[in-house]
């Protein structure tokens, strides 16, 4: 016998767990620039966090956090591995009227030591890639400081709008396709 269809309350929702966030990984020793063509500014500095959001057993997010900034782990980010220290993080910005057609925006992570465990949670949240930048290995060894690791994500700037921004670019038109239907 079927009976009467239910459907959410109010009181469902207040019944609902509380948001709770898991600690997926915690990599001390990082900085993070914002990277455009020409220089890259620095952002944060301090221990990188890579959390999930979930509500009772059901994940809601996953978020990368450093001091302040804070971005978004998922498929429609482009994670890109430049050597075992260095990230590239491209994320799709929403059109707006005064930006129909933005272009992506582009952090770079410089570790003070390489963390193998990295490379799994970006790949199990985020659109993730290994590309070698040419040239990196000479400026990815004299990076041991604030100045350097500017240095280094000014140097490999163009290189982070190739790889980033290509994997952006794609991903967002593959969402426009999806929501078009």
């Amino acid at each position: 016998e079927i009976g009467p269809a239910s459907s959410p309350t109010a009181s469902d929702d207040y019944n609902a767990p509380p948001p709770s966030e898991d600690v997926l990984l915690r990599v001390p020793g990082a900085r993070l620039h914002l990277v455009d063509r020409s220089r890259s500014h620095p952002l944060a500095a301090g221990d990188l966090s890579l959390l999930r959001i979930r509500s009772g057993d059901t994940s809601l997010a996953a978020i990368a956090l450093l001091g302040p900034v804070q971005w978004p782990l998922a498929r429609d980010v482009a994670a890109v591995k430049l050597d075992p220290c260095h990230y590239a993080f491209s994320l799709t910005v929403p059109a707006s009227a005064d930006d129909p057609s933005p272009d992506p925006l582009h952090y770079g992570l410089t570790l003070s030591r390489p963390d193998v465990r990295l490379d799994g949670v970006l790949a199990a949240y985020t659109s993730f890639s290994v590309h070698a930048v040419v040239g990196a290995g000479q400026l990815e060894a004299r990076v041991r400081d604030e100045a350097e690791a500017a240095a280094y994500w000014t140097a490999v700037a163009p290189n982070v709008e190739a790889y980033g921004g290509a994997v952006a670019r794609t991903i967002a038109t593959g969402a426009e396709h999806l929501a078009k239907g």
